[in-house]
């Protein structure tokens, strides 16, 4: 039964659904005095306000976990801290239910509900957090989580570093072998990568027929280049990470995860100005589950300076009926200003920069694909996106690439708050 203290509930908690919140306010209130109110009822008490000091951690679990919490209830927490919080959960069990309507755990500006669960890996919660459980028709166990204040002393993975080492006596075969192909003086060939886990931040994927390239960023987050999503922005892209080989299903650490497309909001189709977008994981990866996916290390500071000779990879079109079935690679010189403008013209701007290697450049196939530059201190960095500005393939002029690093701050940092950024290693 139904006391006034749930008719404030139900017509307060349910905002976002304005319409069956509104009949089911007029069906309760039109019957309310049919409904006898029990004496002396108290309403559970449950949340908290909690002001943590920089390395501190609190839990936030939900009333009676892991029994089902209380329907036709509601509860907040506040946390607040000097640094960035995140948020993790060890388990996380609420009724799934379309738009999370009966039961739903609200946080900022989202929400969640089911059982799948968005907080296995630490999320970036800020210096300020509120969150919300409620529960109207349904319940559940809920959720055992922690919120902690700061960085943990150990990073929980590191950017930039092949997953694995070479094997022994395996080493990269050029795979150039038919010179007669007239179609060879215009195609990237370069080499094919000799192991898994080399470059275990590569990613690919289709829309429409078309292949692309991505890098894996964060937990959470593949780089890749807006023209490569364009044609259906609000489609589930499939991305699959770990591959070297597409063509066989032998590689067990290959995995294949669904994804939303961020398009940068000043992209421009025919210019390709700004030609950068973000696949959002529907599901963080799990690091430990899967050794050699890691990503590649990002910076608003890793700008391409010219004569540094990077490296491209990616499964584009090498000279064969179609696109490579293997990953390749090949070296690339990042060239002046001046030689890229007379290369590329007009098409050359402040957000992106040419290189070339010796005939060998990217092809289509790879676009949204690397451009990466292996530090002194070890590990490698990302420094541009394949961005071709045509269905060609380039060899001797300078093949486009956007600067990963003008988008750091304005565009893949605001739109990965919920994302595990992994720290760059040091020897």
């Amino acid at each position: 039964m139904l006391d006034r203290g749930h008719l404030r509930l139900v017509c307060l908690v349910i905002p976002a659904l304005a319409s069956i919140t509104s009949i089911a306010c007029l069906m309760i209130i039109s019957h309310r005095r049919r409904i006898p109110v029990p004496e002396n009822r108290q309403k559970p008490s449950c949340g908290r306000r909690v002001q943590l000091q920089p390395g501190q951690s609190q839990p936030l679990v939900s009333m009676n976990y892991p029994d089902n919490y209380p329907s036709w209830h509601s509860c907040n927490w506040i946390f607040t801290c000097s640094s960035d919080m995140t948020l993790q959960c060890a388990d996380f069990q609420l009724p799934d239910t379309p738009l999370c309507w009966q039961s739903a755990f609200l946080y900022g500006d989202k929400r969640a509900c089911g059982t799948s669960n968005p907080f296995k890996n630490p999320v970036n919660v800020g210096k300020s957090f509120t969150a919300i459980l409620y529960a109207s028709l349904a319940s559940g166990p809920g959720f055992d989580c922690s919120v902690t204040c700061g960085q943990s002393s150990t990073p929980p993975c590191k950017c930039g570093i092949p997953a694995s080492p070479p094997p022994s006596g395996k080493r990269s075969v050029d795979v150039r072998t038919n010179a007669t192909d007239p179609n060879l003086d215009r195609i990237w060939v370069g080499l094919a990568v000799p192991y898994e886990g080399k470059y275990p931040w590569m990613a690919h994927f289709q829309d429409k027929g078309e292949f692309c390239g991505g890098t894996l960023i964060n937990d959470r987050y593949v780089l890749t280049a807006a023209q490569c999503v364009d044609q259906s922005p609000s489609d589930t892209f499939y991305v699959t990470l770990g591959d070297l080989d597409w063509s066989t299903k032998t590689e067990s650490q290959s995995i294949r995860l669904p994804a939303r497309a961020i398009i940068h909001p000043q992209y421009d189709p025919v210019s390709k100005v700004n030609d950068v977008a973000l696949l959002k994981l529907f599901s963080p990866v799990d690091f430990q589950a899967f050794p050699r996916i890691r990503p590649i290390c990002t910076s608003a500071y890793a700008l391409p300076i010219p004569g540094l000779i990077g490296r491209i990879a990616g499964w584009g079109y090498d000279g064969g009926p179609g696109i490579s079935t293997v990953m390749k690679e090949s070296t690339a010189t990042i060239l002046r200003e001046v030689d890229c403008k007379n290369y590329q013209g007009t098409l050359v701007n402040d957000d992106n920069f040419c290189a070339n290697e010796g005939g060998r450049n990217f092809c289509n196939g790879d676009v949204g694909g690397p451009f990466m530059l292996e530090t002194e201190a070890g590990f490698y960095q990302q420094l541009g996106i394949i961005s071709s500005p045509t269905k060609e393939c380039y060899s001797g002029v300078g093949g486009v690439y956007i600067k990963t690093a003008k988008y750091v701050n304005g565009f893949i940092k605001p739109n990965t708050q919920d994302a595990v950024w992994c720290s760059a290693a040091e020897r």
